[in-house]
């Protein structure tokens, strides 16, 4: 199968600057790398003053996880166990977990 351009720069992406993760999923724990972000912000504008918010986050690539992820599903790192409640996919076969600590 041929990696797109794309995926070939996210598997680089993560090779750098990826950390180990263990996602788990009914008690059934697998290693994965994701690219952590502990402080991700984002900024909405919809007509009216901005609205910032901070969240945590990790990103994996879809091939990466066993399945797809969902909310409710935990995720460790760090030796922190984080319960996700948003899964956002985006266009390029990855995926953004919003995660709270559990």
């Amino acid at each position: 199968m041929t990696r797109s351009p794309f995926d070939r720069l996210m598997e680089r992406c993560v090779q750098r600057f990826g950390i180990d993760t263990v996602y788990i999923r009914d008690g059934e724990e697998t290693p994965v790398k994701g690219i952590f972000d502990s402080d991700y912000q984002s900024v909405e504008m919809d007509g009216g003053p901005p609205i910032t918010s901070r969240t945590i986050q990790v990103g994996y690539h879809n091939d990466a996880l066993p399945y797809p992820p969902r909310k409710g599903d935990h995720v460790r790192i760090k030796n922190v166990l984080y319960r996700v409640v948003e899964s956002q996919p985006d266009s390029e076969h990855g995926v953004n977990l919003v995660l709270r600590t559990a």
